[in-house]
């Protein structure tokens, strides 16, 4: 799998530095170009450039650079699902690995929040059982 677990934070954690850039527009739809970097607080990307939509502040594209500056990968958020009031998630991701040219995709179909789900159901061991 070209999934890692930090490709799902766009916020990267505390300690990023994070700017807008400039605002674009793709097929009549404004976007803020979002560059995070995030050289100090991830092992595997330098930058991250974010897509992310003005009107509506969903995610819509990363561009995730390695150590050495070069586009590591590509992750395309394909389609959002409402959850809950004012809620939306991701609901088909793309990430293309353009170095190895190898690529996941991932497709929920159900999604609930907010079910009450404490921490000691995340351990390693209970994720293991």
């Amino acid at each position: 799998s070209e999934l890692a677990t930090e490709d799902f934070d766009f916020n990267r954690g505390e300690g990023a530095k994070t700017t807008v850039k400039k605002e674009i527009e793709v097929k009549g739809k404004k976007y803020w170009v979002v560059e995070s970097d995030v050289s100090e607080t991830s092992p595997n990307y330098s930058r991250v450039v974010s897509y992310v939509s003005s009107t509506d502040y969903l995610p819509m594209k990363a561009e995730c650079y390695d150590k050495q500056g070069k586009l590591l990968k590509v992750i395309d958020i394909l389609g959002h699902k409402k959850v809950a009031a004012n809620k939306w998630r991701a609901s088909k991701i793309l990430i293309k690995n353009v170095q190895n040219k190898r690529a996941t995709e991932i497709t929920m179909s159900e999604m609930k929040i907010d079910q009450g789900l404490g921490v000691h159901k995340f351990t390693p061991k209970a994720l293991a059982d």
